[in-house]
């Protein structure tokens, strides 16, 4: 069984934008997951990850996602993410998007590590510390 991870989300609020909409004034799907991805660079920016770079980058390989309510232009989203697992070259990422305390949408996604070529690159042991630890309490694992 895997190594339970912490569990304390990292949370950001963004508001729905004219250009994250539909002709019905909706937040487009896509764009919702757009908004989570913003989060998720976020966060490794925090823990002093590149997102991308010439040696480095993280394309999604399986995304999962369940739509519970919709939310439109205006509205702010409390988004939470959270690490579900670390591979040796891939990360699972769990998230929640809320609109005033309702359920938005929910899901998962993996993203691997690529380096030149987009061969699959190892996350190293310092840097799995440090991206766990930002889900614990005072975690520091990166200074």
């Amino acid at each position: 069984m895997p190594e339970e991870l912490p569990c304390i989300p990292f949370v950001r609020t963004r508001q729905v934008a004219f250009h994250d909409t539909d002709a019905s004034g909706v937040a487009h799907f896509t764009r919702l997951l757009c908004l989570v991805e913003e989060v998720e660079h976020e966060y490794l920016r925090s823990r002093g990850l590149e997102v991308l770079s010439p040696d480095c980058g993280w394309p999604r390989v399986h995304v999962e996602v369940d739509y519970a309510s919709s939310a439109g232009l205006g509205d702010w989203l409390s988004i939470e993410l959270s690490l579900g697992a670390v591979g040796t070259s891939s990360l699972e990422w769990k998230f929640a998007v809320f609109h005033s305390e309702h359920p938005v949408m929910s899901g998962r996604y993996v993203v691997v590590r690529v380096g030149k070529g987009g061969k699959p690159q190892a996350i190293s042991e310092p840097e799995k510390e440090c991206l766990i630890s930002g889900f614990s309490k005072g975690g520091d694992a990166c200074k």
